[in-house]
């Protein structure tokens, strides 16, 4: 697992640019996302209240697919 800190605005790229993701608020404890994808790659993301990082080794995490369109 690849650990960063970054601020509001600032973000990496995965997959020579097919990937962006960018930290677009923080407010508490929630943190807000954007992600830009190439069409086709898929976009998933774990419902809220899935287990933890350490129980997620264990089993296979279920997830939710939503399309998503690079802008």
């Amino acid at each position: 697992m690849l650990v960063l800190a970054r601020k509001v605005a600032e973000g990496l790229v995965i997959d020579q640019g097919r990937v962006r993701i960018t930290v677009l608020d923080v407010r508490g404890g929630r943190v807000r996302l954007g992600i830009e994808a190439a069409p086709e790659i898929p976009v998933r993301r774990e419902p809220s209240g899935e287990a933890g990082i350490e129980g997620r080794s264990a089993a296979r995490p279920r997830c939710v697919e939503r399309s998503l369109t690079s802008s």
